[in-house]
């Protein structure tokens, strides 16, 4: 006896009422009568079978698809672009081209009010000076990770914090540097330990000692200041470095290591 879902015709059905008709495979089971798993199986028959192709249509001619999916696979990446340029362009004007696509690329990430890392670099500078726009009514925080703002130059061309804060200014994003002191966390505790096994507190200590505040940072005081900055009472502030150390930079404080 043939099993119901062998029968053609009923798949066939399955799949008009699912594909052309836009019904849910539980409407589907609910009109014809048939268990859900029933209907997923037929479905899953006729792709097996071909009684539906599926074609993927490219909107605007994109020709790199299969390259970029040949090299996330081969080489374990999330997400590859390829940038096209002509044979004509010059070297700078082919990296003009891949830092118009960057910028693109990372806007679609940013979300009203969100906190974003970068560090200092030729690449982010000519990112941030691209034609690339962002929402006004938007705000943006964007933190160095890799310290502080401080003199730096690439051929010349200025790449620190401060200057890259300035052109991300220009489209409505800010950029601040917060600089922590000893704050205490899991890697100051891990290298406390290492110093003094018997009493890794007197090692924290001992740190602690050289700060004029006597103590470590928690590090929900560095998160709230970040917090802070990313809110609308700060939307003035922007290409500045802010020092949360406890006064260990104060000139007349003895650093530790001094």
């Amino acid at each position: 006896m043939k099993k119901i879902v062998d029968d053609w015709r009923l798949i066939y059905k399955v799949c008009s009422l699912y594909y052309e008709d836009d019904m849910r495979q539980q409407e589907i089971s609910d009109y014809l009568g048939i268990f859900r798993a029933t209907i997923s199986r037929m479905l899953q028959k006729e792709k097996e079978s071909g009684i539906v192709r599926v074609e993927v249509v490219n909107p605007i001619q994109f020709t790199y698809g299969k390259l970029e999916k040949t090299l996330e696979r081969k080489y374990g990446l999330k997400d590859v672009i390829v940038v096209e340029n002509s044979s004509l362009d010059t070297r700078q004007e082919s990296l003009n081209k891949m830092y118009e696509k960057a910028a693109l690329y990372l806007s679609q990430f940013f979300r009203d009010g969100d906190y974003i890392g970068v560090s200092m670099g030729f690449t982010l500078h000519n990112v941030a000076r691209t034609r690339r726009s962002f929402a006004k009514d938007n705000q943006y925080m964007f933190v160095p990770i890799v310290g502080g703002i401080s003199p730096n130059s690439i051929n010349g061309v200025d790449v620190q914090s401060n200057q890259i804060a300035r052109e991300f200014a220009d489209k409505n994003i800010r950029v601040n540097a917060i600089c922590p002191g000893y704050v205490r966390t899991p890697l100051v505790e891990g290298m406390a330990k290492q110093s003094d096994l018997e009493n890794p507190e007197r090692a924290i200590q001992a740190i602690a000692d050289a700060v004029p505040l006597k103590r470590l940072a928690d590090p929900e005081e560095v998160g709230e200041l970040a917090a802070f900055l990313g809110c609308y009472e700060s939307s003035y502030i922007t290409g500045t470095q802010i020092v949360i150390d406890g006064g260990s930079t104060l000139p007349e404080t003895t650093s530790m290591g001094q």
